[in-house]
């Protein structure tokens, strides 16, 4: 297994998971939550992909998500700039938005310094799983 935690958001920010409905598949979710307890407190969301289940997880002390690698479209950072609301920045598995907010990972509240921290974790995880990362065009929060 692969895997890697994040640091914190910068500004003191928090970053969320949307769970899967599931939790992580074993050995992967055994494994993640090592990696997360080892890294406490400097660690913020443990990341892993098991490659011989085709799997990648996503794990922090009160969410987790995962999803079979075959079903990943690729990794696409979604930046919503600020305008009548405060922003946000999402990654998602596929390019299409099917619900709102539609990121396996994201943060309320638009900044440059969070674009820079969660676009560094989206070109890692690409790097990961052997998938393309893609920053769609950002749009204004209206």
């Amino acid at each position: 297994m692969i895997t890697f935690t994040t640091g914190f958001p910068p500004g003191g920010n928090s970053a969320h998971i949307t769970e899967s409905g599931s939790t992580i598949p074993e050995p992967l979710r055994g494994e993640l939550c090592s990696v997360y307890e080892s890294a406490y407190p400097e660690g913020y969301i443990a990341v892993g992909v098991d490659p011989d289940a085709g799997i990648i997880g996503l794990y922090h002390r009160t969410s987790e998500t995962w999803k079979p690698q075959d079903d990943i479209e690729g990794i696409f950072l979604r930046p919503t700039l600020p305008a009548k609301g405060p922003g946000m920045i999402e990654l998602s598995w596929s390019r299409e938005r099917v619900m709102y907010p539609d990121g396996f990972l994201w943060v309320r509240g638009y900044s440059e310094a969070m674009h820079l921290w969660i676009q560094s974790y989206a070109v890692r995880i690409a790097e990961l799983i052997g998938c393309e990362f893609n920053e769609l065009e950002s749009y204004h929060d209206c």
